[in-house]
């Protein structure tokens, strides 16, 4: 595989809606080659969870905007099409969110879609537990310095590749 393709999505609780998803595309050495950040407003603005709306909702930022979460959800699957052949993906901590997410995607078109989503999807906390880390411990710990905001879905895969890039090197 050539790329590592990144992938963090922030909901309303393990189970809500989706707010925002963040993609980037690395190449083994850490090298960033694509980016994507994009949210739903109206899902943002309903947002009811407690500690979303203080751990989540304050560190959003700027992203491309889409009317409905199936568009968003398109977005990120024509993006994952364009690596999907030549890339692992990864996550921190891929369920519930992530791979329910990636299952919203195949349902969408399950006849052509059924055999193209991320199999499998790499667990960065399953890596850092067999590395000997605290697999749910504080990820700002394990680099030397990150100048994003955790819950920010593009800070988060951000954050993730640098952890990936320590773990695996290239």
């Amino acid at each position: 595989m050539e790329y590592r393709f990144i992938v963090d999505a922030e909901v309303d609780g393990l189970y809500g809606p989706l707010l925002t998803m963040a993609v980037i595309v690395t190449k083994l050495d850490g090298t960033e080659v694509a980016s994507f950040y994009g949210g739903v407003p109206k899902q943002i603005a309903e947002t009811k969870e407690a500690w979303v709306l203080e751990h989540v909702i304050p560190y959003i930022g700027v992203y491309q905007v889409f009317a409905t979460e199936e568009k968003l959800l398109e977005e990120v699957w024509k993006l994952w099409c364009t690596y999907r052949t030549s890339a692992r993906c990864f996550a921190d901590v891929p369920f519930p969110v992530e791979s329910r997410l990636f299952h919203k995607m195949v349902e969408k078109d399950r006849k052509n879609r059924a055999f193209l989503a991320p199999f499998p999807i790499i667990d960065v906390a399953s890596l850092l537990y067999a590395r000997g880390f605290e697999p749910i411990g504080n990820r700002l710990d394990l680099v030397s310095h990150f100048e994003g905001r955790l819950h920010n879905a593009l800070d988060d895969v951000r954050l993730s590749s640098r952890i990936i890039q320590r773990l695996l090197g290239e």
